[in-house]
């Protein structure tokens, strides 16, 4: 009787508690601790059109392997687009000890930026939901500079107006002769992107410009006329005779 009541005075404590225990059990991220890497088994082919998070739908398994070097990395985020009209996202990378990666001003976005764990091999994905086509300009898996910025582009084109995501995913091999290949995910970002009709909005501001030419000379010039002769008509004000 005394846990009965505990339970219906406090309830949803308790329900609480519950669903922090299930969620702890279910989610249980990546975590680097001086040189041991919890991580996840996945196929080398990862980055193929089937690839999954590798952190939610796979069992973890604890294996040592050297430190993964840190890295800076800096991409554009374009979230605002016109349908229709292609856009560059650019992905760079560079060791901690190199100059920091730059992109060029000519690259449209805002800047995001910071630190990432990187193996030797690194593979960059984007993919695009909800009417919006990412085509990669050159391969999806590189080899690690440690002298220069490893880059990585794509060719983003909107296709229909409304909100379109893209995911951005980078994963980082691992493995070598003495054990099988390994694929972790060490960063994602979901970019929401708001898509306009560019071919619209030129259209309407064709239609409306002839009119705004019509209402500014309807309206312009006579205002113009009425106070030229305002002014014109105006007297200069008399001047007073008993002022010295």
């Amino acid at each position: 009787m005394g846990f009965l009541r505990l339970l219906s005075r406090h309830w949803i404590g308790f329900l609480l508690l519950g669903l922090a225990v299930v969620m702890l059990s279910v989610f249980q991220p990546v975590v680097f601790t001086k040189g041991t890497l919890t991580f996840t088994k996945f196929p080398e082919d990862c980055c193929g059109a089937s690839a999954r998070n590798p952190l939610s739908t796979l069992p973890e398994l604890p294996f040592q392997t050297t430190p993964l070097l840190t890295a800076n990395y800096i991409y554009n985020i374009v979230d605002e687009m016109w349908r229709d009209q292609p856009v560059d996202i650019v992905f760079k990378i560079s060791p901690t000890m190199r100059p920091l990666p730059i992109l060029h001003d000519v690259v449209p976005g805002e800047r995001n930026e910071g630190l990432i764990p990187v193996s030797a091999f690194v593979s960059v994905k984007m993919r695009g939901v909800g009417g919006i086509d990412v085509t990669p300009i050159d391969d999806v898996k590189k080899q690690v500079s440690d002298y220069d910025e490893t880059s990585w582009q794509w060719k983003v084109t909107p296709k229909t107006t409304g909100v379109s995501l893209l995911y951005l995913v980078v994963y980082s091999h691992l493995g070598d002769a003495d054990a099988p290949p390994y694929t972790l995910k060490t960063y994602e970002d979901v970019i929401l992107v708001r898509v306009s009709a560019y071919q619209r909005v030129k259209d309407v501001a064709a239609e409306i410009a002839p009119i705004w030419l019509f209402v500014a000379g309807g309206t312009g010039i006579p205002a113009i006329l009425a106070a030229f002769y305002w002014f014109r008509g105006k007297k200069p004000p008399a001047e007073d005779p008993t002022e010295v």
